[in-house]
């Protein structure tokens, strides 16, 4: 009888060895699957920010266009240090005596996964309809000797 009970309680320790290695196995296969998901989640928010910085590049570039060159304004495109691109382009809105002009910049990261758009709409607007070739600014008193004409044609 004794014997028959030696056997039986080496079989509840297999058992419950078996159970054991089976609660690890799926806690190991969990926690590999979180470390590559969690990776893949670094690896997105890294292209992301390499497109975003690509179109931030971009619109820099077309805002000192703006600034320093007269219009129409032509669509351009680049790629930068880090192999990130850009596309920039420009839509004129101008009415009346307003202008203003839309720039859009497109980035894209360097394997062409992400793409982040960044829009700004800049407004001009003119005091004068038809300025004066040679205004009179001043600051404080002015005196004329002579024969003048002041002219407002507004």
């Amino acid at each position: 009888m004794r014997r028959t009970a030696d056997k039986q309680k080496g079989t509840a320790t297999i058992g419950i060895s078996l159970l054991l290695l089976i609660a690890m196995t799926l806690t190991a296969l969990s926690s590999s699957r979180t470390a590559v998901m969690s990776q893949r989640m670094v690896a997105n928010d890294n292209r992301a920010k390499q497109a975003f910085e690509a179109s931030d590049a971009g619109l820099n570039l077309a805002i000192a266009l703006l600034s320093n060159t007269a219009s129409p304004y032509s669509n351009f495109s680049g790629t930068l240090s880090n192999s990130t691109s850009y596309a920039v382009t420009f839509t004129d809105l101008s009415g009346g005596n307003c202008r203003q002009i839309r720039i859009q910049s497109l980035g894209t990261s360097d394997d062409d996964s992400a793409t982040r758009t960044i829009t700004q709409e800049f407004a001009r607007m003119e005091l004068l309809s038809s300025p004066p070739e040679q205004p009179l600014i001043t600051k404080g008193q002015v005196d004329f000797q002579g024969n003048g004409t002041v002219t407002n044609t507004e």
